[in-house]
């Protein structure tokens, strides 16, 4: 059974990946799947540790993504935040 979320986007239940039928999920669904905050997630994305794509403004993870995630934890940062590491 599939829900929508307070953007109107579809969240599975908590037995499956929630997916639509594109193959993706929004940063809000990844967030409750792995039960973490919309905020970290997001910064994920931004650092480069969960791979995405921007479409319309929003960010979009791939179905592939989401199970490299929960079998092999976020990837190394590849984009600085813009602060000084020194």
């Amino acid at each position: 059974m599939v829900d929508t979320d307070h953007t109107g986007e579809g969240v599975g239940d908590e037995t499956s990946t929630p997916t639509t039928s594109k193959g993706w999920v929004s940063i809000q669904q990844l967030a409750i799947l792995m039960e973490r905050d919309y905020r970290t997630v997001r910064k994920w994305v931004e650092e480069g540790r969960v791979r995405a794509i921007r479409v319309g403004g929003r960010y979009r993870i791939f179905e592939e993504e989401i199970h490299y995630i929960l079998k092999y934890g976020t990837r190394e940062p590849t984009k600085t935040n813009g602060k000084n590491e020194g």
